[in-house]
């Protein structure tokens, strides 16, 4: 239920859901999207008229039965005296002429005021073209959900299709090539990746790409998707998806890894089967399907199986920071607020109420208002640390190239800037959280970044081993006791949600 409104303009109380409890015959004043609408007036003779553009009160009833232009004219515009047919469009030769009958209108018969002609009413809830669009470019009165993305692929006459709710923390953006969930801003703050079309067109980013977040802002091109792949978005991070919409991998896979072209439902669970087409298990409506960048790696490396899982509505369903206003209306949350979600699962935690009235919708993490800071090139701790968490303008003050694949070794000074050694022989793996192979070790740890708000260039792991970047060089033995281990976790895993679903 969207009870906000969508655009900077009056509406009336009936092109919003009967459940928001507005008078349908009064007309709000919305001043921006996403703003609460606030009562303007109550239309005098009981009838406020959906407009193209700003909604209007029906202007009072004529005092005789004759045109007063030459428009065509409902016949419900008239006093009963003048025994016309409410649902019948009649046509005026001009002032002063009588109505002359036109077409009876099924749907009934839409009144417009100014110099706009009556029309007979057309189901505005279809699809205008063929392609996907934005819930929000949707008249209110469809009741479409605000923040997500529907398939038009039936073309024009055809009921749009959920197809993709988008995240908290992100909006649904309209692009020349089709919508796609993202921010309203070329920033890019935070250590996420991310595709490039969650950011506007006029960011100028390189097509089907992924990108990676900087503290700085500035998003950093880390792989452009081949012609075969397409860019895909999912709770944590980025991830080069297969056009060919097979299964990339064994047990059951959240929609969202797919492609739209697909044509799949993003928020349902399929179960697969390497190489062979998805099968629908079950939809996760109300609530999210969280798919996985990280899990999608490890399948890259290891034959391992994939649980992804629904999860319920208004819990995080990625972590980092995020506008208040993008999460689903019944969540309640405050749309000036920032929230911060530490883990996928937990209940969002009020971080900080922005002053200034706006919550910044951003590619990478949300902000109030606009912040514009320089990135911190200091070290924290004592740490190893991937290049790619190290911001590529730090380079000039460090006085060294920053290889984003490779590992560093962050010595602590306290008055200059940190000091990197690179540690030879490891490289940076998507598999780990920090991304960094041991080939010496004989088994794989990972631990999750652990964001500094107040020095965010350094998303630190604390000492970390990760396995080998190369499978042919991982030990047999051990890749069995890692599957093993994959596979008693997805069960635990599986136990868990369904616990809480009961719950």
């Amino acid at each position: 239920m969207d009870c906000r409104c969508k655009d900077s303009t009056s509406a009336c109380g009936s092109s919003f859901s009967a459940k928001c409890g507005l008078d349908p015959a009064s007309l709000y004043d919305c001043s921006e999207s996403g703003s609460d609408p606030l009562l303007a007036s109550k239309c005098e003779t009981g009838l406020c008229l959906i407009e193209e553009g700003a909604d209007a009160c029906q202007p009072p009833k004529p005092t005789t039965c004759q045109c007063k232009d030459s428009l065509d004219v409902c016949g419900k515009v008239y006093n009963e005296t003048c025994q016309l047919d409410p649902d019948t469009l009649y046509t005026c030769a001009g002032i002063g002429s009588d109505p002359a009958p036109g077409p009876k209108c099924d749907q009934g018969c839409l009144m417009h005021s100014g110099d706009t002609a009556d029309e007979c009413i057309k189901d505005s809830c279809l699809c205008t073209e063929s392609g996907r669009i934005c819930g929000s470019a949707m008249p209110s009165n469809c009741s479409f959900t605000f923040n997500a993305i529907y398939d038009c692929t039936g073309g024009r006459g055809s009921r749009p299709v959920l197809q993709k709710l988008c995240l908290p923390g992100s909006t649904c953006l309209g692009h020349t090539d089709g919508p796609s969930c993202g921010g309203e801003t070329c920033d890019c703050k935070g250590d996420q990746t991310v595709c490039s079309d969650q950011f506007l067109d006029s960011c100028g980013l390189q097509k089907n790409t992924v990108y990676q977040c900087a503290p700085s802002g500035k998003p950093v091109l880390l792989q452009t998707c081949g012609v075969n792949k397409e860019c895909v978005s999912v709770s944590d991070g980025a991830t080069c998806a297969s056009k060919d919409c097979k299964c990339p991998a064994d047990g059951t896979l959240c929609g969202e890894i797919f492609p739209l072209s697909c044509q799949l439902n993003a928020t349902s669970l399929y179960t697969c089967a390497k190489g062979g087409d998805p099968v629908f298990e079950k939809t996760c409506l109300p609530g999210h399907c969280i798919a996985s960048a990280a899990s999608m790696a490890a399948v890259a490396v290891f034959d391992v199986s994939v649980a992804d899982q629904c999860l319920r509505n208004c819990v995080c369903s990625n972590t980092g920071f995020m506008c208040g206003a993008t999460f689903p209306p019944e969540c309640n949350k405050g749309k000036d607020v920032l929230y911060v979600c530490y883990q996928v699962g937990s209940i969002p935690i009020e971080s900080e109420r922005c002053t200034d009235g706006v919550c910044s919708v951003n590619p990478g993490d949300d902000n109030c208002g606009t912040i514009a800071s320089t990135p911190n090139c200091y070290c924290n701790d004592t740490i190893t640390i991937c290049g790619s968490k190290i911001d590529p303008s730090c380079s000039t003050l460090l006085k060294a190239d920053i290889d984003p694949k490779a590992t560093y070794i962050c010595i602590v000074k306290t008055d200059e800037p940190a000091s990197l050694r690179a540690n030879a022989g490891d490289m940076c793996i998507d598999l780990c959280a920090c991304k960094a192979a041991n080939t010496s070790s004989a088994f794989a740890e990972t631990a999750a970044p652990i964001a500094d708000r107040l020095q965010p260039h350094l998303a630190t792991c604390k000492a970390i081993r990760c396995t080998a970047a190369r499978k042919e060089r991982f030990p047999t033995k051990v890749r069995i006791v890692y599957q093993a281990f994959a596979q008693v976790t997805n069960a635990l895993t599986n136990v868990l949600a369904r616990l809480q679903a009961n719950r």
